[in-house]
């Protein structure tokens, strides 16, 4: 005997007096209930459903289609839901169909319940009755409460990322390619420690279970013990957390793979919690160890450096001196800077032998040096900084870090500038343009930028990584949500290299919202790549040029919303021929200017003077001290 389904009809009306009668006619015959939410209707549409039997349910209208409608699933009882428009409609033969079609579905996915959508062919139909547009939609869905529409307008059907992550690691183990796989597991891993789902802790048995599957089925990558780790650490399992980090560690020093790991970005952090928790357990040996790692990833962290010199000083065996020596393999102790941080966590430490030790080891000039710093307060600096920078506001510690850098660029003797620079011709550059590093930082639209751009000088300039691991961005490459926060109905052009990957970051983001997709393709492996990957998505053009050669003005007439570009040369002759949709329609732009360095100050002059109205935005994303993954977003 054929399984029985179970199917509510739901929709949301609103003066649909001309079309509530044929919405529902069409499921009477193999719905169980029929469901219809009123946002305010002033015709007879409410009459007219009841007189057909339909439930009736009043919503406030708040501008937002996804909540009337994740309303209207609320008062649905049936397993399956089948919601659509009221000017929707299925074919009478199609409507007998789809119980069958229904069960076919559950026989054919029927471990663990899947599938949950049911996706069928959309005919929209002209005056006359005829089809003049074809696509797919997903009206019919299983009543869950994971899945429910988002976004206020259109708006799309979607299960939570918890419950999305866990059928790609449930079905799809074999199915999908490593990266796929591993981006489920860490999303999962984020979706079950945000508490937006419940208590973290109600996921641990689920956690180890994935995780187990995960390295059953021949998987390895460093960033999942380190996923793995995070998660417990939401949940206070100190034990499990250090498991999870040694094992990721482990596995990073062999890894031989080329994709980003998140972990690279929080070694420090890895490190210094291992410091800290075999300080604890009494094993000197491994929390100096683990302390001395961390320092070599940032050396201006208090919390290991604070650890290491408790332990240097509970060490009866190590001097003052011999604990100085030790700290000189990881500070440059003829730095002021570096000695003062040593000698300000010696005090706050009370490693009194050490403080001596240093105060006694310091020149007059670096004492008077420290007295003067000490003496001059935030508002005469501050001052003095005003005066020679008009134009910038100081309103915090990284206006005024900036600004004293800037100044040591500006008059620092170029031999000096070169002992602390990363590269001596870089330090020319720079110097040469400091006028035009001025004015970008003041253009530049948030403080995650102006910290990006600080962070990027003290890099090249001082070989001091802290301040940009600090601003660096562990999102996805280019789809900064702050600064570009949807691509709904939006033509966008995409040029130049690490098109795949970033495509399918853009679908990640922002889904199927956007309205075309130009991909410029160069012939090889990466645009073949592409075509494969996307060759199946709606609205998407690849065209193979080379980029040299390429005019967006002349190759794309209509007006676009959104341009990417990454290019390793020619990138300006590329804006160039932009310059039409620029100075018309003021597209966004996400830029990727690792090419040269003069990019940084040049793109935005350029773009300014094309179209006034720009705001601009700084993110980093790379791991190299050599300019890597910087993007310049223009919106």
């Amino acid at each position: 005997m054929a399984k029985e389904i179970s199917i509510s009809q739901c929709m949301i009306v609103k003066n649909e007096e001309k079309n509530i009668r044929r919405a529902l006619s069409w499921a009477k015959e193999i719905v169980q209930e029929q469901v219809v939410v009123d946002t305010g209707s002033t015709d007879r549409t409410v009459e007219i459903a009841e007189s057909m039997g339909a439930k009736i349910f009043y919503f406030e209208w708040c501008d937002d289609f996804s909540a009337a409608k994740n309303y209207a699933i609320e008062q649905a009882t049936g397993d399956w839901i089948a919601f659509l428009d009221a000017d929707e409609y299925f074919t009478p033969e199609d409507a007998r169909k789809l119980p069958e079609v229904i069960r076919t579905a559950e026989k054919n996915f029927s471990q663990n319940g899947t599938p949950d959508v049911i996706r069928a062919t959309w005919a929209q139909l002209n005056d006359e009755g005829k089809v003049f547009a074809v696509s797919e939609q997903d009206r019919i869905f299983r009543n869950k409460k994971d899945v429910r529409y988002r976004k206020p307008i259109h708006e799309v059907l979607a299960s939570t990322a918890l419950q999305t992550a866990e059928k790609v690691l449930e079905k799809g183990l074999h199915k999908a390619e490593p990266p796929q796989i591993n981006t489920a597991l860490m999303t999962w891993f984020t979706a079950a420690s945000s508490g937006r789902t419940g208590s973290p802790e109600q996921y641990k048995e689920k956690a180890y279970a994935l995780y187990e599957r995960y390295c059953k089925a021949g998987y390895s990558y460093p960033d999942i013990e380190f996923g793995m780790a995070c998660y417990l650490q939401k949940l206070g399992d100190t034990d499990g957390v250090v498991l999870f980090f040694e094992a990721a560690l482990q596995k990073l020093e062999y890894y031989k793979g080329v994709d980003t790991l998140k972990m690279a970005g929080r070694l420090d952090h890895i490190y210094a919690y291992l410091a800290l928790y075999y300080s604890e357990k009494k094993d000197a040996q491994k929390s100096v160890y683990y302390c001395t790692l961390s320092l070599r990833v940032d050396k201006y962290q208090e919390t290991p450096l604070s650890c290491l010199l408790e332990l240097l000083k509970d060490d009866r065996n190590t001097e003052a001196a011999q604990a100085y020596a030790f700290l000189g393999k990881i500070y440059d102790i003829d730095s002021l800077k570096d000695k003062l941080f040593i000698l300000k966590l010696a005090i706050k430490t009370g490693y009194k032998e050490l403080e001596e030790f240093i105060r006694a080891g310091m020149s007059e000039e670096e004492i008077k040096e420290l007295w003067s710093d000490n003496c001059q307060s935030w508002a005469k600096k501050r001052e003095a900084l005003k005066e020679a920078y008009p134009n910038i506001s100081i309103r915090n510690r990284t206006d005024m870090n900036f600004l004293s850098l800037l100044n040591e660029l500006r008059d620092m003797d170029a031999e000096k500038l070169y002992e602390k620079a990363l590269i001596r011709g870089l330090a020319d550059m720079l110097k040469e343009h400091h006028k035009s590093i001025e004015a970008f930082y003041e253009k530049l639209a948030d403080y995650r930028s102006k910290q990006c751009l600080y962070g990027l000088l003290e890099m090249w300039l001082r070989k001091e990584s802290r301040i940009i691991s600090m601003a660096r961005e562990n999102g996805l490459e280019f789809w900064d949500m702050d600064v570009i926060p949807t691509a709904e109905g939006m033509t966008c052009a995409d040029i130049g290299e690490h098109q795949a990957e970033c495509a399918n970051g853009f679908l990640y983001t922002y889904d199927d919202t956007y309205k075309k997709i130009y991909f410029f393709t160069q012939e090889g492996a990466e645009g073949e790549e592409l075509e494969k990957s996307f060759s199946g998505c709606r609205d998407v053009s690849f065209i193979n040029t080379e980029l040299a050669d390429l005019e967006l003005d002349k190759a794309v007439e209509e007006p676009l919303d959104l341009i990417r570009m990454d290019v390793s040369a020619g990138l300006l002759e590329l804006l160039a021929g932009c310059r039409g949709h620029i100075e018309k329609k003021q597209p966004k732009l996400a830029v990727c200017i690792d090419s040269d360095c003069n990019h940084l100050w040049q793109v935005p002059k350029l773009l300014k003077e094309w179209n006034p109205n720009y705001r601009f935005y700084l993110r980093y994303y790379g791991e190299k001290p050599i300019p890597d993954r910087i993007v310049l977003f223009a919106v």
